[in-house]
């Protein structure tokens, strides 16, 4: 220095380490419920410090330091001295800073109180009402271990219940189960009740199944009503082309292997007919239980219920594609050689329509023997017990392959245009048109609720509802499905059961 003087960094030293104890002290002297203001450290009178505090006042106390106070008395300053509380009601701090109420509970005096209606279990307020852990009283918790049930609080009640309300708890609580009794077999239309071997649970009901199908995969399949497989016959060497189902849940196929075969309810094999000496395209049944055949020998066959020949039809020129039966037992072919044939319940002729012009692939014939067909140019007509046609329709854009009817009269369609629709059975006018398929329609059958049934080369069976929205579909088939039939048979050959 200019002076000469040495100064003692010692003595500089000590002076900064009192004065920092000096600040400490003062604030450690500084009273709980004020703050110091940062902004200030020192000051001399009151209008020397100020505060932004809603409820407090700034103050220079005895040590020169601004503080802060809450005006009110009965109120403290927290968090972080930026809010002036009532720690006797504040739900965030109640009884002292930073000591917040849970949402279930509010502040009253200092402490934490559980709304009204809730009571307090351990350190939380629970509805005792609806608590699972806590339900009537603390400590009481509902629970199940039954397979797809869960347990609910109800009025301080343990209730277990389906976690589906469409299904129904069998056994007990702890070790039961949840079952559809609308379909599941072992547990039909009550717990406890099952299905016998051959049947299947539908709608609360022990049944056969309601639906076959069979197809390019040389199978035939039955379908619960559901759209779930039952059972696979698999004697069949080559396709399906045609099914066939009567009453009492019999089954009846015709197959490209030149065989047509009836399966008992079970999917056993009953007898296998061999007459034909090409491929058989169709097979019907009456209500005797006498079976009918066409084929590509172009024949048609009666065969009685024990799977023997009755007589053969040999009027037709071509393929025979369809054949169906009436009630009196009066059979209709129609074949590729433009005509259809009415054959008398004893193997006779008793007349043929030339009206179609092309070939008939679809047949189908009704409880007041009305006849239906549809052609390869793409029509659908009905035609009287005469075979004089009373209507046509024709709005598909491709061959028509398949013709069902309903016991209300609706006649439905299959066609090459992959679309199915359904008629008004007066006028031949259509009602709606369904477009779910993918690719040609090859058979329509109908049961009798209104809903209808398709196969089709997309290798599905689809179930229609009576509106024409799709219900589901069943694609377990490894190719094209040729053929449905619905239990419990046709109209035409069975309407005692419709």
């Amino acid at each position: 220095m200019s002076d000469g003087k040495v100064v003692d960094v010692r003595f500089i030293t000590a002076w900064i380490v009192i004065v920092g104890l000096m600040v400490v002290a003062a604030c450690s002297l500084s009273d709980p419920h004020s703050g110091i203001t940062p902004e200030d450290p020192e000051c001399t009178t009151d209008s020397d410090c100020s505060t932004e505090v809603e409820g407090a006042e700034a103050s220079c106390n005895s040590e020169r330091q601004c503080v802060v106070d809450c005006v009110a008395d009965d109120k403290i300053l927290c968090a972080d001295f930026e809010l002036c509380v009532d720690t006797r009601s504040s739900d965030d701090h109640c009884g002292g800073c930073g000591n917040a109420c849970d949402d279930n509970e509010y502040c009253s005096n200092r402490d934490c109180i559980c709304f009204e209606n809730l009571t307090r279990c351990g350190t939380e307020c629970v509805d005792t009402d609806i608590d699972l852990d806590n339900c009537g009283e603390c400590s009481n918790r509902c629970t199940t271990g039954a397979i797809g049930a869960e347990a609910s609080c109800v009025y301080g009640e343990c209730n277990i219940d389906c976690a589906d309300e469409s299904m129904t708890l069998c056994g007990d609580e702890d070790t039961g189960a949840c079952f559809d009794l609308q379909w599941d077999e072992e547990n039909c239309g009550e717990c406890g009740l099952a299905c016998e071997e051959g049947t299947v649970c539908n709608e609360g009901h022990c049944s056969v199944p309601t639906l076959f199908s069979g197809g390019a995969d040389d199978r035939l399949r039955s379908i619960g009503p559901m759209g779930y497989p039952f059972w696979v016959f698999e004697g069949h060497s080559s396709r399906i082309n045609g099914v066939a189902v009567d009453p009492d849940g019999y089954v009846y196929t015709a197959s490209h292997d030149g065989t047509v075969r009836k399966i008992d309810p079970d999917g056993d094999e009953v007898w296998i007919f061999n007459g034909h000496t090409a491929a058989v395209q169709d097979v019907a049944v009456d209500a005797q239980g006498y079976v009918y055949s066409g084929g590509w020998d172009t024949t048609v066959r009666k065969i009685d219920p024990d799977g023997d020949e009755v007589w053969v039809f040999e009027e037709h020129d071509d393929d025979v594609l369809n054949v169906v039966v009436d009630i009196d037992g009066n059979v209709f072919s129609a074949s590729y050689d433009d005509t259809v044939r009415k054959i008398s319940s004893a193997g006779q002729e008793v007349w043929t329509s030339t009206a179609h012009g092309s070939n008939v692939d679809g047949l189908e014939v009704d409880a007041d023997g009305y006849l239906y067909s549809a052609t390869l140019q793409g029509a659908v007509r009905k035609l009287d017990d005469q075979g004089n046609e009373i209507w046509r329709f024709t709005g598909h854009d491709a061959r028509v392959r398949a013709v069902a009817v309903d016991s209300q009269g609706y006649v439905y369609t299959a066609s090459g245009d992959a679309t199915v629709r359904k008629l008004d059975g007066n006028d031949g006018d259509e009602i709606w048109s369904f477009t779910g398929h993918t690719d040609q329609v090859q058979d329509v059958d109908v049961d009798p609720d209104g809903y209808i049934y398709t196969a089709s080369n997309d290798g599905t069976v689809k179930k229609i509802s009576p509106d024409g929205d799709e219900v589901w579909s069943f694609s377990d088939h490894s190719g094209i499905v040729y053929s449905v039939a619905v239990y419990p048979g046709t109209y035409g050959a069975f309407p005692d059961h419709w």
